[in-house]
């Protein structure tokens, strides 16, 4: 029989992680060339990775929903929940009664869209 220790499972997590953070470093970049451009590889995935940990704290874990809030943070802002102009969003994500799923619909409502590469290029026009 194959088992796993923690240590494995612990490391097939970090593994995960990285992974999900190059993807979403490639994703960010190529989505939103023009606000990733003046950023050097590290300082991109350092905003992933605060971005990643700013979701987690909001009860958005999914991954979908991470890509979304990354999405939103490249568009409104890295800290875009505390901003004055966003205040709908912070109060959005510090929503205890809805899960990450539905925080992350509410910002597409509430902003008009969904941000995305096919916007990004409305915006860029």
């Amino acid at each position: 029989m194959f088992v796993l220790r923690k240590d494995q499972i612990a490391a097939l997590g970090r593994y995960a992680l990285q992974e999900f953070e190059n993807n979403m470093a490639q994703h960010l970049r190529a989505g939103f060339p023009v606000q990733t451009g003046i950023l050097s590889e590290d300082a991109l995935r350092g905003l992933v990775q605060f971005g990643i940990a700013a979701a987690r704290e909001h009860g958005v874990v999914l991954e979908k929903d991470v890509r979304w809030y990354l999405e939103c943070m490249i568009v409104y802002g890295r800290n875009f929940e505390a901003d004055p102009r966003m205040a709908w969003g912070g109060r959005v994500l510090r929503t205890q009664s809805l899960t990450g799923t539905q925080k992350m619909d509410h910002m597409s409502c509430r902003g008009g869209s969904k941000p995305s590469r096919s916007n990004e290029r409305r915006k860029n026009s």
